[in-house]
């Protein structure tokens, strides 16, 4: 059965990493409100929206012991990064 293109499809989203949603950025926030986080280079990340992976790729790239895993609402279901992976390889599930 084939599926409808939403508007989020049609639209192309830029595939570049964001810097505010990088671990060890988001680890500094948090020690300014006095929480521990675990190490930014061994991290999970879940990334909701990852549309083409720009950002989600430049995670896994800087940090390769890391597991990154990106949901799309698009019709490519989510893409698995994971250290095992080859670098920049995309697993699709």
């Amino acid at each position: 059965m084939a599926q409808a293109q939403t508007s989020y499809e049609v639209i192309p989203y830029p595939r570049v990493p964001f810097p505010e949603t990088h671990p060890q950025r988001l680890s500094a926030v948090a020690k300014l409100f006095w929480l521990d986080t675990p190490a930014s280079e061994s991290c999970r990340v879940l990334e909701l929206g990852y549309s083409m992976g720009g950002n989600l790729l430049a995670i896994a790239q800087i940090h390769p012991a890391s597991h990154c895993v990106g949901i799309d609402a698009s019709s490519h279901d989510h893409v698995d990064l994971t250290e095992n992976s080859p670098m920049g390889h995309e697993q699709a599930k």
